[in-house]
């Protein structure tokens, strides 16, 4: 048998009832969390002599700690400095002795419940404001999702209740807010980085990879001069051995001929506007623009993409073929 560290109890039918974990592990917002690792992880700072942590109505950590000698602030940045953000607790209670059960073990029914009046909205002593308007917008969205009037700036957004699904849903509330595209703004940074401080650098990120886009051409692909790919080798090659010494078929086997009759009932078609039309397409796309032929100097096949400022002009749509007849 497979031990799974699942805590069973088994009826008259056979059937297994789920009571719990031997080992304490938990799943807190889509996560697994082993409670033993950041209890070691606690018990690392020599002033603390015992340490537990529990999950609270399925959406906080608490970590009881048993010490005179130490504060929330540098719990908090120990934690921050030794564990990923989702298993960083919300709350740290500070006890001078945890009640123990007459075994000598934590009584963990005995321990206080943590105060979620006062829950810590901010990494520091002071909570910071939003310094500019990035700022101002993040913070307005946070409060929205998580009905809270203040948050600090710098709160990790794990510790005031965040999960992986709160994640997604600001990461298209930003989407919609500040009109990103959709390859910009990466889910998994807003996680490394969850803080409002973080999300507006990254979304001001996103927002600067939008403007130096737009000052390119539409393409994402700036490349005038390549080496055809193998696809285009064998269609080249193709029509170069089969056709090319035919004198009585087209010249060029694989451009289509296209004529369409564009009417309408009022008459009243723009030329010019067709044209242009026309014109968007082909500076678009690059292949509509592009050549073959055989360098001289190695042989090879060479792609060439023709340049839209002088292939667009009337003289030259009618020599590669497009022409506009009213």
């Amino acid at each position: 048998f497979y031990r799974t560290g699942d805590l069973v109890t088994m009826d008259n039918n056979g059937l297994l009832h789920y009571q719990g974990r031997k080992d304490h592990q938990i799943k807190l917002h889509g996560q697994r969390i082993e409670l033993g690792e950041i209890e070691r992880c606690l018990l690392n700072i020599t002033s603390i002599s015992a340490c537990v942590v529990m999950k609270w109505n399925n959406d906080h950590l608490v970590a009881y700690i048993q010490s005179s000698h130490t504060n929330e602030h540098e719990l908090r940045e120990h934690c921050q400095s030794h564990l990923p953000p989702h298993m960083i607790p919300s709350f740290f209670i500070i006890l001078e002795k945890l009640p123990l059960n007459p075994n000598g073990k934590i009584d963990r029914k005995l321990l206080p419940p943590p105060n979620f009046s006062s829950i810590h909205l901010t990494n520091n002593i002071e909570l910071l404001p939003p310094t500019n308007d990035m700022e101002v917008s993040i913070h307005r969205i946070w409060c929205e999702i998580f009905k809270l009037n203040q948050i600090s700036i710098d709160t990790n957004i794990f510790t005031i209740g965040g999960h992986s699904l709160l994640i997604m849903q600001l990461f298209h509330r930003y989407k919609i807010e500040f009109h990103l595209e959709i390859n910009t703004l990466s889910i998994s940074n807003l996680f490394q980085h969850p803080t409002i401080i973080h999300h507006a650098q990254l979304i001001q990120q996103s927002i600067n990879i939008i403007h130096t886009l737009d000052d390119y051409p539409w393409s994402t692909l700036h490349i005038v001069l390549a080496r055809a790919s193998f696809a285009q080798e064998r269609i080249y090659l193709d029509e170069q051995i089969r056709f090319s010494s035919n004198k009585t078929m087209m010249k060029n086997m694989y451009v289509i001929p296209l004529l369409y009759r564009i009417s309408s009932m009022k008459n009243d078609i723009s030329i010019t506007r067709l044209h242009h039309a026309f014109q968007s397409v082909i500076t678009k796309h690059n292949i509509l623009r592009t050549v073959l032929y055989i360098n001289d100097t190695n042989g090879n096949i060479i792609q060439h993409c023709l340049d839209a400022n002088i292939i667009l002009n009337d003289d030259h749509m009618k020599s590669y073929g497009f022409t506009v007849v009213n």
